[in-house]
């Protein structure tokens, strides 16, 4: 049984299980803050297209404005946010048909179906295979004898 020392809260701001209590073995520790694995994550990759936005996109562009976007199509919307980050990617390449200009355009590659195809098999692609052992023989063993089949050496028997 877990004791009272061993719950933290998680300290990100838009927590996706607000008042679920976190064990600190199973939580994320940045500095003396603890996040759940998936708020970190969000946390991150939020970081991450930032960055990229100002990057690629646009030098100064508003932070009010591109956070609030960001964190409305991840929080309100329901997008993922590694997905978000998958199609700003995909968006700012060299020779990109998508052409991104203003922090609203964030809405149109979050509704896109062909980013979401590229996903979706992005996806399958980072999913590992099935392996399939080959066992010995040896270790194999079931409790079946095969019955002697009457041939013609074996007519007499």
């Amino acid at each position: 049984m877990p004791k009272k020392n061993d719950f933290c809260k998680c300290r990100y701001k838009n927590c996706f299980h607000p008042g679920e209590p976190l064990l600190k073995k199973d939580a994320v520790k940045d500095g003396n803050s603890y996040y759940h694995t998936d708020c970190y994550k969000a946390r991150e990759d939020i970081k991450k297209i930032l960055k990229i936005y100002e990057e690629r996109v646009d030098q100064h562009p508003i932070y009010s404005a591109l956070v609030k976007i960001v964190n409305e199509i991840i929080f309100k919307n329901g997008t993922e946010s590694d997905f978000l980050l998958f199609a700003l990617e995909k968006a700012t390449e060299p020779g990109s048909t998508w052409h991104l200009r203003r922090p609203p355009g964030l809405y149109y590659l979050a509704k896109d179906e062909k980013l979401k195809r590229l996903w979706l098999n992005y996806k399958k692609s980072l999913k590992p295979k099935a392996s399939f052992e080959v066992l010995e023989e040896s270790t194999v063993s079931s409790g079946y004898v095969p019955e002697q089949q009457k041939r013609l050496g074996n007519f007499m028997d």
